[in-house]
């Protein structure tokens, strides 16, 4: 009975839309730098020990001054 209305679209998601159809390397690039940057390999024993040990102990509340 009713029609569904088209859904709106922005400017730039059209052309962003358009430019990853035009440019299909672009996706696997943004993938890879993602990778690069977030996702580390799972530390080994010898690392967690490092990263233990060079921990430096904090105050509770750093600001509190009195």
């Amino acid at each position: 009975m009713f029609g569904q209305k088209p859904r709106y679209v922005s400017e730039f998601a059209t052309f962003m839309n358009d430019y990853l159809k035009a440019h299909p390397d672009v996706a696997q690039s943004q993938i890879d730098g993602f990778a690069l940057l977030w996702d580390k390999g799972a530390l080994n024993e010898e690392e967690w020990r490092s990263y233990d040990q060079s921990r430096v102990g904090q105050k509770p509340y750093p600001y509190l001054t009195n």
